[in-house]
Parts: C-alpha cells; structure tokens; sequence
C-alpha cells in the first residue's frame, strides 16, 4: 500500500509537473495499465518466488498505475495562473506544492488513491488465490475447492470489510483535506473579485 499509493502520488506528481517526461512516460503507463496484470503474475513468482515477495511486488504494481496516473491527471488540472501567482509572490518551491499544488489536485488525487488502494487489496487477494499456501485468498479458494460455501462467503465478506475500512481511512483523509481545498476555492473567488473591480466601469 506504501509503494503502490506513496509512490504513485510521488511519482505522478513530478511525471504531471514536468511536460517533456508527461509525454514519454504517460502513453507507456497508460498502456501498461490497459493490459490485464493477472497474466504477468506468474513472472513475478519466477523472479521472486511464491511467498510473499512476489505478492506484494504484484498487489503494489497492481494499485501503483491507477493512483500515478489519477495523480498526473490532477496536477495538469492546475491552473496555471496560481502557480505564476505563487512565483511572482515569492513563494518557494516546498510552498508552492503544499499551498497551491497539493491542494488544488487533492480530488482527483484521492479518487485515484480510492483506486489504486482497492487494487492492492485485490491484487493480494487475487495472487493468494492462485499461488499461495496461506492467507485470505488461499483460504476462499480451498474451500471453494472442497465447497464448503459458508467460509467462501466469509472470506469475501473479511475483504469486503477491508475494503470497507480503507474507503473509511480515504473519507476522513478527504474531510481533513477539505480545509485546502475550501481556501483554495476561497483564494480563488477573492482573485475574481478583486480583479473585477479593478475592471473600469463601461
């Protein structure tokens, strides 16, 4: 979740900010991201092995795409006139992203986290299922083996609570968020007011 969700943010900030790189990286990511991962799982397994390695290395792939491509779109979405207001203001580059960058991409940001992070949960999921001895998935497809119905269902019930719980986790991140967000809004209207009636009269 670190990997998938951290670096993409990261890595989505910094491929959206800088347009020669935007253009190369972009069209390969989203490419990589229209393929189905599930058929690459079985060369994670040969380089890292059916334990655990080569479960999260596909779970973190798995969530990565989605949150860096949301977190690119986002910071494109910026309008550029803030970020020249905020240099003409002085504001330092640590400034710029928490006061201007972060907050006005902070939506489509989170959506992407919402994403990516689901997809990690069911990249683990998925990859337990088909090479593991231990864990959720595991355990849903033995006893779909053995047809045991009542413990399938409370497998996909404990991810289903999983899942539950980290949209929780992104909700309460979205309402500590909404105070950015909001100032921005509120920067904003104060720009569109002053700048109106600077406006000559007609």
């Amino acid at each position: 979740m670190a990997f998938a969700c951290g670096g993409g943010i990261l890595l989505g900030a910094i491929v959206g900010s800088l347009p020669r790189p935007r253009v190369l990286i972009m069209p390969m990511v989203s490419s990589l991201y229209a393929v189905p991962l599930v058929i690459l799982y079985p060369v994670f397994t040969v380089w890292l092995g059916i334990g655990s390695e080569s479960k999260i290395a596909f779970a973190s792939i798995y969530g990565f795409l989605p949150t860096m491509l949301a977190t690119a779109a986002g910071i494109q979405t910026i309008d550029p006139q803030l970020l020249l207001a905020a240099r003409s203001m002085g504001a330092t580059l640590s400034q710029r992203l928490v006061r201007v960058i972060i907050p006005a991409a902070i939506p489509t940001v989170l959506s992407g986290l919402r994403v990516g992070g689901a997809l990690v949960i069911v990249g683990v999921v998925v990859s337990e299922m088909l090479i593991s001895s231990a864990g959720i998935g595991y355990l849903i497809s033995r006893y779909r083996t053995i047809l045991d119905s009542p413990h399938v269902f409370a497998g996909v019930l404990l991810v289903l609570f999983l899942a539950i719980g980290f949209n929780a986790v992104i909700r309460w991140i979205e309402r500590k968020a909404a105070i950015w967000q909001t100032g921005t809004r509120a920067g904003q209207a104060n720009d569109d007011i002053a700048s109106g009636a600077m406006q000559p009269a007609t």
